[in-house]
């Protein structure tokens, strides 16, 4: 009789067995587990996988970075080896395939990273313990599929990191744009009448709007250099307000800015001979000196004097008469 029960209990141990198994929770990204610490269940601990990703993959295993949470209940917690206030190490909890030597406190959640050895074959660990508690278990191993999650993973963050840098350039380029077009608006005539000698026209407001700095000094003028060309201004000492600014422009441009102030308004006042100084004053040429006011709605006028040699230069400040 006794033979005769032997393979069926075997039979059903072995698929009982199996279930055991199957009950546990794969170890992955999102997995819970919740260990009881009491025979009630008032007392126990909840372990999270918060993200696990994969690196350096091998033909026969790969490691895997884990983050844990760990949340006690009720309980306060030691893992890894401790000493108690007697001199007695205790090793209360500790897992079988990482170390971590921390104290819980009892309702707190800490927040771990981890790594661990994923293998294939005989030498390949199936389970993750605490303090040999069966928690999970370990995904199989397959080369290529890893291999394959971790070309995915990389090329996730080369995209991310790619579109986080696309957008830093493109705010970038629009501020640049901006900045530029204020640039172009600044040396047009509407805003060098009404802006040039207007208190808000600070050193520190056309700086920080048009994006431009200072490139070089010299008595008591200030240098800049625009998109379009070479800015001269001088401020005064105590607002730093824009009192003067002038700049030169080459053959037609030159030409078409004069036609573009007389069409805003600026009107021939006076017009002279002058010998006028080229290239850091080594050379002397005949020239013309001319002045073109603008009277301004505030009162006063914006006063334009154009002088002609190789180049025109213009140059702008105001006037009460």
């Amino acid at each position: 009789m006794i033979k005769r029960f032997v393979f069926p209990i075997i039979a059903i141990i072995i698929p009982l067995l199996g279930f055991a198994q199957n009950t546990l929770p794969l170890l992955k990204e999102g997995a819970r587990v919740s260990i009881p610490l009491n025979k009630k269940n008032t007392k126990g601990l909840d372990i999270f996988i918060k993200s696990m990703t994969y690196q350096d993959s091998t033909e026969c295993s790969c490691q895997a970075n884990i983050i844990l949470e760990l949340t006690s209940r009720n309980e306060k917690i030691h893992f890894g080896q401790y000493q108690d206030k007697l001199g007695g190490w205790h090793s209360d909890y500790m897992f079988n395939l990482f170390s971590i030597d921390d104290v819980l406190e009892k309702n707190k959640t800490i927040e771990k990273k981890v790594s661990i050895r994923v293998k294939s074959g005989y030498y390949r660990d199936s389970l993750l313990l605490l303090s040999k508690r069966e928690l999970m278990y370990l995904p199989p191993y397959d080369s290529e599929e890893f291999i394959q999650k971790e070309k995915a993973r990389k090329k996730a963050v080369e995209l991310a990191n790619k579109a986080r840098l696309d957008s830093i350039n493109n705010e970038r380029f629009k501020v640049e744009k901006e900045e530029e077009e204020r640039c172009e608006k600044l040396l047009t005539p509407e805003y060098l009448a009404n802006w040039v000698g207007a208190s808000f026209f600070t050193k520190e407001n056309i700086e920080k709007d048009c994006g431009v700095y200072p490139s070089a000094y010299s008595g008591g003028k200030v240098f800049y250099n625009f998109p379009k060309c070479p800015v001269t201004m001088e401020f005064t000492e105590d607002k730093q307000v824009c009192i003067y600014l002038s700049f030169r422009l080459f053959g037609e441009d030159g030409y078409n800015f004069r036609k573009e102030l007389i069409n805003y308004g600026y009107k021939l006042r006076s017009k002279s001979e002058a010998l006028v100084a080229e290239n850091n004053l080594s050379d002397l040429m005949n020239g013309k000196v001319s002045i073109y006011k603008c009277a301004l709605k505030n009162g006063g006028f914006s006063v334009c004097q154009i002088t002609e040699g190789q180049a025109f230069m213009f140059e702008f400040y105001r006037s009460k008469k």
